[in-house]
């Protein structure tokens, strides 16, 4: 891991006040940026497992197929499957096209 990530999150923090003892100081910021960050990566892992799955499956699946095991990971890793669908669909096909591509 390169420091870019740590970088930004200190970037993020702001000043103390007056006499805050550190861990109630750290604790306001880190349980956002540890939220946000855990969702990026539930997302991302979601979308590169089922690009994997498509690139290596032959003949490709059905879009109906690929849903529903999107679906099954959303579920397994605590994200909601319509919505996550519905927002990343459009970014699975494009990654998909782009393996096909190659």
């Amino acid at each position: 891991m390169d420091w870019s990530s740590v970088n930004c999150f200190v970037d993020s923090l702001t000043t103390p006040q007056e006499n805050q003892p550190f861990e109630e100081w750290f604790d306001e910021h880190w349980k956002t940026h540890r939220l946000r960050c855990r969702n990026a990566a539930m997302n991302n892992y979601v979308l590169q497992q089922s690009v994997a799955t498509f690139k290596k499956s032959q003949p490709p699946p059905s879009e109906e197929k690929m849903k529903r095991y999107i679906s099954s990971l959303c579920l397994r890793v605590g994200l909601e499957p319509t919505e996550y669908i519905e927002m990343s669909w459009p970014t699975f096909k494009k990654k998909c096209q782009e393996a096909t591509d190659l």
